[in-house]
């Protein structure tokens, strides 16, 4: 019972501090949960797009942004 109210504040606090204070991270740690394949997933994206004006939205540390710039 203990664990059950704790588990959402926990939570809360882990992506508070992830988002946050743990934001220079973020990259690797998409890197590492997704075993190497985070990039070419968000690559993935852009034969999908069309016109010239694209809004990524949320767009975490911009690497598609780069990806889209240089395609």
């Amino acid at each position: 019972m203990i664990a059950r109210r704790l588990f959402l504040p926990l939570l809360r606090l882990a992506f508070r501090l992830f988002y946050n204070q743990f934001a220079f991270t973020y990259d690797w740690v998409s890197a590492l949960v997704s075993r190497g394949r985070w990039r070419t997933w968000t690559r993935a994206a852009i034969p999908r797009l069309h016109g010239t004006r694209i809004l990524e939205v949320p767009c975490g540390t911009g690497n598609l942004l780069l990806d889209l710039r240089a395609a």
